[in-house]
């Protein structure tokens, strides 16, 4: 929607230059914009170079007041209404942490640059290990050195190879806040495509090109002409392996029955799985359990310790928050946890026993309000692909739950393995 709105104020705005639209239209568009997305302020470099840069008229400077009044006005409504994201370990938050928020730019830009103009795929930098990523990252600069090169000559040459220059760097600055994904680059892609193709043409005609140039002419027409058009289909269902994921998490937790029970997650592969489950169930006009907690969300194994008839330790093998993406909520960077913190839930409570040397809890005890084998509680524990029932151990007695597969839960490949549930876990796993 944003990329809709906005792209169609661009061309209103270009439009502004033989007076074929009239001036209210174009802010009135980028105002749509902007109530679709944030994202959508990127646009206004691109409307100011295009004003400055191709628009001879004497009055354009009304145009770039207008533009730039409804991109002050909507940034002030957003900060008066409290808007954005604050101490997330995913976002960037500009006012909270400003030394945070100049890194993740650092970090992520030259990816999404890199994908804007080469097409290699962002997202895998984001799920990437450390070291791997640190490679991308060295590649990603390298190529945005590169295309800054390539955009400042063609910019000498053609105002509006500049105009789409400055629009590609404007529109991919404020998506770098968040984790690098193609998904983000709707904005940026329509300027991207334009200097590109500026590229080409130039290589084309220029008499003093060499033969390499022609190559990588070549090279640019056959990445986004030829094969961006065979990898379409894969890339457009980029997302129907997280809905699959979702679906078999909601349909393995069975919540048709679930209206009047708390529904405890012990160790979901996701911390999202629990709060899809609430939207999914309320978008079909079902009845809401009356609570779902997830314990841990994360890969690794988990050893769950029964102390009393109402606690419970949570040891996992690597602390919480051990990926990225698990950040979301809260980046411990910037808040980090301590001994003795207690978060107060319906229906339970949940303190921290143990942290790790960069803030992230280690280990938690687990206090609910009610012995464990009340029916109030209903119990379940990730399973390779799904959900399935968990039976909490026995007082004194712990089990571990194993480590998760993020590609078996991702793409729903799942050996044959025994249930969880049942009236005794094996003896092997207790202590």
């Amino acid at each position: 929607m944003a990329a809709a709105f906005g792209m169609a104020a661009v061309l209103a705005q270009h439009r502004r230059i033989d007076a074929s639209a009239p001036a209210w239209l174009a802010p009135v568009l980028l105002l749509l914009a902007l109530a679709s997305n944030e994202g959508a302020v990127g646009l206004w470099p691109l409307a100011m170079a295009i004003i400055a840069l191709l628009d001879p008229r004497r009055e354009r400077w009304r145009d770039a007041v207008a533009w730039t009044a409804v991109c002050v006005a909507w940034v002030a409504l957003w900060a008066v209404l409290g808007m954005g994201v604050h101490r997330s370990g995913i976002y960037a938050d500009p006012t909270g942490d400003p030394l945070g928020s100049a890194v993740q730019l650092l970090t992520n830009a030259p990816v999404l640059l890199m994908s804007a103009t080469t097409g290699v795929w962002a997202d895998f930098f984001s799920f990437a290990a450390p070291g791997p990523r640190r490679i991308w990252w060295v590649v990603a600069a390298l190529a945005t050195v590169v295309t800054v090169v390539v955009a400042v000559r063609l910019a000498r040459r053609d105002r509006r190879a500049a105009v789409w220059s400055i629009g590609l760097l404007g529109a991919v600055l404020p998506t770098s806040g968040s984790f690098a994904s193609d998904r983000l680059l709707l904005l940026a892609s329509l300027p991207a495509a334009a200097l590109l193709a500026h590229l080409v043409r130039h290589l084309r005609d220029d008499r003093r090109a060499h033969r390499m140039a022609a190559v990588v002419a070549a090279l640019v027409v056959f990445r986004h002409g030829v094969l961006n058009l065979l990898l379409a289909p894969i890339r457009a269902r980029s997302m129907e392996a997280p809905q699959a994921l979702v679906d078999r998490s909601v349909d393995s937790l069975d919540l048709d029955d679930a209206a009047d029970h708390v529904v405890v997650l012990v160790n979901p592969v996701s911390d999202a799985l629990g709060a899809y489950a609430v939207v999914l169930d309320a978008v079909a006009g079902r009845d809401l359990p009356v609570a779902i907690h997830g314990l841990y969300a994360g890969l690794s194994a988990l050893t769950v310790e029964r102390l009393d008839a109402t606690t419970l330790r949570l040891t996992p093998e690597s602390p919480w928050m051990a990926h990225p993406s698990e950040r979301l909520s809260r980046d411990p960077a910037v808040e980090p946890f301590s001994v003795g913190d207690r978060v107060r839930l319906p229906h339970m409570s949940i303190t921290v026993e143990a942290v790790s040397d960069d803030g992230r809890p280690s280990r938690t005890l687990v206090h609910f309000d009610r012995p464990l084998e009340d029916p109030l509680y209903q119990w379940h524990a990730w399973d390779v692909t799904r959900f399935r029932p968990f039976t909490p151990p026995a007082i004194g007695d712990s089990v571990q739950l194993p480590a998760s597969d993020p590609v078996a839960a991702w793409f729903g490949q799942r050996p044959e393995q025994p249930e969880l549930s049942g009236p005794e876990p094996p003896r092997s796993m207790h202590r």
